[in-house]
């Protein structure tokens, strides 16, 4: 059954991120590779906020996001990230602490929404456009 669990782990479309108690990257799948450019070799070790992007701080309440977690509850949010090579994508993310052998870590769950995210900028900026237009007949 761990060689499921593992399996399904590693082939999944979301980025998988395990960090132990202190916030050090011990665990990530491939979709986080393809996600980032980064390898687990590269980010082990690390802080996850490698991957924090520019004025991030301005859209995510870190103290909240530490809070919640460290009261041993599930936290769910939106991260705007830099990859590896300096591009900036938007993921949807839940993070639980999790308990084994005694041991804390966290679990994060990430898919990449950058391409919702820009349908919905296109979107709002469509509907704005269409309030500014005069009623249906009108000359």
């Amino acid at each position: 059954m761990l060689e499921l669990f593992r399996k399904s782990v590693e082939i999944n479309v979301a980025s998988v991120v395990i960090t132990d108690v202190d916030a050090k990257i011990v665990y990530v799948n491939g979709a986080f590779t393809e996600n980032t450019g980064y390898t687990l070799d590269e980010v082990k070790g690390e802080n996850p906020n490698i991957l924090k992007g520019d004025h991030a701080d301005d859209m995510i309440d870190y103290d909240d996001l530490w809070k919640t977690l460290i009261a041993g509850n599930e936290w769910n949010g939106e991260f705007y990230n830099k990859d590896k090579y300096g591009e900036h994508f938007w993921e949807f993310a839940r993070i639980a602490p999790v308990k084994v052998d005694g041991e804390i870590y966290y679990v994060a769950v990430k898919q990449n929404i950058s391409r919702l995210k820009l349908l919905e900028d296109k979107l709002a900026y469509l509907y704005n456009k269409a309030e500014t237009l005069p009623p249906n007949g009108a000359h």
